[in-house]
């Protein structure tokens, strides 16, 4: 039995435990610890784990703030996409669309340059309406870390739409 098959056995029902925890969707739970283990075997690769619980959630983290991302592709897509989610109605004033699909941009922009956390933070809260408690609960942070992150996110976006706005007045 090599490391991965050891560590595949001791370690999968406590990373399973460990997402249900997070409370989430019980039909997710198996993708991503799946998907966490192929992390592994790509990183492994004739490299020691030294500590193979803490690899196995930091890599669950970002699994599921990979496929969080996959779940809002409006919100954090790439820019040049952007202009497919702008809603445009036939009535609506084209200097109205064009601000507001440069807004769309921007804020897009922003998003995609946050720190991958801060992002998943911001996006659970803003855009799935989760508590600062749930939030914490699922990614293994303290409330206090979720409240630095979305307040992080905040002054990010505002920063970024400011310089933004600066640089295109220039």
């Amino acid at each position: 039995m090599n490391e991965l098959d050891t560590i595949y056995r001791k370690y999968r029902l406590r990373l399973r435990t460990h997402l249900q925890a997070r409370r989430m969707d019980p039909a997710d739970v198996e993708d991503v610890i799946q998907d966490v283990f192929l992390k592994l075997v790509k990183y492994c690769n004739g490299r020691a784990i030294r500590n193979p619980m803490a690899f196995l959630k930091a890599a669950a983290a970002n699994v599921i703030s990979d496929r969080l991302a996959r779940k809002a592709p409006s919100l954090i897509s790439t820019v040049e996409d952007v202009d497919a989610f702008a809603c445009d109605t036939p009535a609506a004033d084209p200097e109205h669309v064009i601000a507001n699909r440069q807004e769309l941009r921007t804020i897009t922009e922003a998003l995609m340059a946050l720190p991958p956390v801060t992002r998943q933070v911001f996006l659970l809260h803003r855009f799935e309406n989760r508590s600062y408690a749930a939030i914490a609960r699922q990614l293994d942070l303290s409330v206090s870390m979720v409240r630095a992150h979305i307040k992080k996110a905040i002054v990010g976006i505002a920063l970024h739409r400011r310089q933004t706005y600066e640089h295109t007045a220039d």
